[in-house]
């Protein structure tokens, strides 16, 4: 993690000691009520990654087909404390509501809004869905967080937690959202290409020519062992890397989107959008090479940039942007 993630998004056990217990006695915006005597104290919390789809936006036995916000927490609850809910707000980097997100592990009733939070200790989710208290925790906890993306869950944006227990609530420090520099993936995309306008082979939602040139890409991917590949999907950026908002091309309908049709050779991978999220686009291992095609919106065209992502049962890769058009500007990777 690069150091200003790590300084903003982790708060240590002497800081915020101290401001904890200052804020108790002071009254500041970390608590929501004044409390004597023991405090929990919130030790670490911070954005790990965006690997996995496991919940979705209400529950967590039926994935959704959208990858998940993952966090970690860090709690010293002493003797013990009675967690009642979590609650995590979206926010600028100096901690002011942005309101582009909230999750919950409890709502009160009809109008309470909210998407569910996931909470997850030594492997085992604590709570399938919205519950009333989390339960009672003693000494140094770790918990795992998992939040359905509702399109927050992206650069720039920042997170905080407000913690309600028996004798009040506490606010953590706020976390930056992170793209992790390596995936739990066993696979790697070895070269992401453009190569012309030329062909026209899918529809928007069918892999059947529709009269309009498709924006043809070259994807070579290594598989350390046998993989499924859930989905495959290419989308607009800038140089940076930030969405385009210029179009999104994918196999499966998880979201918005064009179809991306995909070609092993002279096979077709996919002839069109799964039925189903959760279906794959295949397993494959080893060294394998796609040709992608991508119906034009009108938006594919020189000096535009893409960037195509990988998702997999054990994670996602993601490439660099290349800029159609531009020779020098494919992203090859030849790292082990």
């Amino acid at each position: 993690m690069k150091k200003n993630m790590l300084s903003k998004g982790i708060l240590s056990a002497a800081v915020c000691s101290a401001l904890l217990s200052a804020s108790f006695v002071a009254g500041s915006p970390a608590s929501a009520s004044v409390q004597t005597g023991p405090v929990l104290q919130i030790e670490q919390f911070r954005f790990l990654d965006k690997e996995l789809d496991r919940i979705s936006l209400d529950k967590t036995s039926a994935p959704d087909g959208t990858r998940d916000g993952h966090f970690s927490l860090l709690l010293d609850a002493g003797d013990g404390f009675e967690i009642k809910t979590i609650t995590m707000k979206t926010a600028d980097a100096n901690g002011k509501d942005t309101n582009h997100g909230i999750w919950k592990t409890w709502k009160a009733g009809t109008g309470d809004i909210g998407n569910l939070l996931a909470v997850v200790q030594d492997g085992k989710i604590i709570n399938t869905g919205f519950q009333e208290t989390l339960g009672t925790f003693k000494g140094v906890v770790q918990l795992e967080l998992y939040a359905s993306d509702n399109n927050s869950m992206k650069p720039g944006e920042y997170y905080y937690l407000e913690i309600a227990t028996g004798g009040g609530t506490l606010r953590s420090f706020t976390t930056p959202f992170a793209e992790n520099e390596t995936s739990y993936a066993p696979v790697a995309i070895r070269e992401f290409s453009w190569l012309d306008l030329d062909s026209d082979l899918t529809g928007i939602s069918e892999l059947v020519p529709d009269q309009r040139k498709d924006g043809h890409f070259r994807l070579k991917l290594s598989f350390a062992q046998k993989t499924e590949v859930l989905a495959v999907i290419l989308r607009s950026t800038d140089k940076d890397g930030k969405d385009g908002y210029h179009g999104i091309w994918r196999t499966n309908r998880a979201g918005t989107g064009w179809l991306l049709g995909i070609m092993q050779g002279e096979t077709a991978v996919n002839t069109g959008f799964k039925k189903d999220v959760k279906e794959s686009v295949g397993s494959f291992r080893g060294n394998v090479t796609f040709d992608l095609y991508a119906n034009n919106n009108g938006s594919i065209k020189n000096g535009e940039y893409y960037v195509v992502e990988v998702e997999t049962s054990f994670g996602t890769v993601m490439s660099k942007p290349i800029q159609f058009g531009d020779p020098a500007s494919n992203y090859v990777n030849d790292k082990a």
